[in-house]
């Protein structure tokens, strides 16, 4: 695949393994990975061990560095944004709205250096992913 769309706190961790674990499988090798942020934060935290949990062959501690105890909803989408390439804010497609996107996660987003769409109607919302794909591959190769 040319881009890889991660949707949601579930695959926080999908960035990290294709970009480290699986960088050198040919299907993986070049793609681009697109993460987005959803209102679909969680309160709890992970056990203390979470990050040493993650290794695989490819990843080491600096990967994971950002993971400070306790990991929560915030500091796996930090995570994930070391290694996707854009970041969407989808928000709730009921109230066409990121009010209740986690805060935090926004602004480390916005300043993190990567490309980032914001939230987008649900009538423009195939075009536009499809010019931020085109964006993020064209950002990626220079």
């Amino acid at each position: 695949p040319d881009v890889i769309h991660c949707h949601g706190w579930m695959t926080a961790l999908a960035p990290l393994y294709i970009k480290k674990a699986y960088k050198d499988e040919p299907s993986f090798r070049d793609a681009k990975v697109v993460f987005s942020v959803y209102e679909d934060d969680f309160k709890g935290t992970f056990n203390n061990d979470f990050a040493s949990k993650l290794m695989l062959k490819g990843i080491n501690k600096k990967d994971v560095a950002t993971l400070k105890d306790p990991v929560d909803y915030a500091t796996m989408a930090m995570l994930c944004f070391t290694k996707a390439a854009g970041i969407t804010f989808l928000g709730n497609p009921r109230t066409e709205c990121v009010e209740h996107v986690n805060e935090d996660v926004m602004n480390y987003a916005r300043q993190s250096g990567k490309l980032v769409l914001d939230y987008q109607a649900p009538d423009a919302l195939a075009d536009a992913c499809n010019s931020f794909y085109d964006q993020v591959w064209e950002a990626e190769q220079k």
